[in-house]
């Protein structure tokens, strides 16, 4: 798989890793069905928007680029993991 679709929008794992980024959980050990679930909860936080949703991630990495950049590689495998592509 290289995509999903949740809420009606198309996640590649580029844009389920900055999803994955705006949550709160550990992605590293989510389950897949926790993963989905985080996906989901930001996406209706952000009136599955994701111009919103980048705009929010673009903030957080101005505020914090270190934590910002260190949680996106780990939102990027776990992204990777759920979507079945080898990075």
């Amino acid at each position: 798989m290289t995509a999903l679709t949740i809420g009606g929008v198309e996640l590649t794992q580029t844009v389920a890793a900055e999803l994955l980024a705006l949550h709160d959980g550990e992605p590293l050990t989510m389950s897949d069905d926790d993963a989905l679930s985080a996906i989901s909860q930001v996406l209706a936080a952000h009136h599955s928007s994701l111009k919103e949703c980048l705009s929010d991630l673009s903030q957080r990495y101005c505020d914090d680029p270190g934590y910002t950049s260190t949680r996106m590689s780990c939102c990027v495998q776990r992204a990777a993991r759920l979507l079945a592509v080898t990075v």
